[in-house]
């Protein structure tokens, strides 16, 4: 498991999702400017339920157009300011997957539509 890897910490399904868990922690410290574990809920949700739910930096899935989602949080290539290499670097992958869930929310997910997150 990544998160076992990286972190040396049980993966985000056997730590739940609370804001006092470890991973939040190990989050945080990577991003002191964010206020609440809360921000990113829905992200984490997306991944964890159906974008990803193996949490594998090297992911990858071919949609029905073409394109090609990328690492952990299966970024499309039609954002080309994220190289291939930089997509299967796994913080550079969250880098932009939180960049990108900033200024379009969780609507450049297709997981959101079937999940009905929003």
């Amino acid at each position: 498991n990544i998160y076992m890897k990286i972190f040396k910490l049980p993966s985000p399904k056997d730590l739940g999702w609370s804001k006092d868990n470890a991973l939040v922690s190990e989050f945080f410290k990577s991003y002191p400017n964010e206020k609440t574990w809360e921000d990113y809920d829905k992200l984490f949700q997306l991944v964890d339920r159906c974008e990803n739910p193996s949490w594998n930096p090297n992911a990858t899935h071919i949609n029905t157009n073409g394109s090609i989602d990328r690492g952990i949080f299966q970024i499309n290539n039609i954002h080309k300011s994220l190289t291939n290499v930089d997509a299967f670097d796994f913080r550079k992958n969250i880098d932009f997957a939180i960049q990108l869930y900033k200024k379009q929310g969780v609507h450049p997910w297709s997981c959101s539509k079937k999940l009905n997150i929003r």
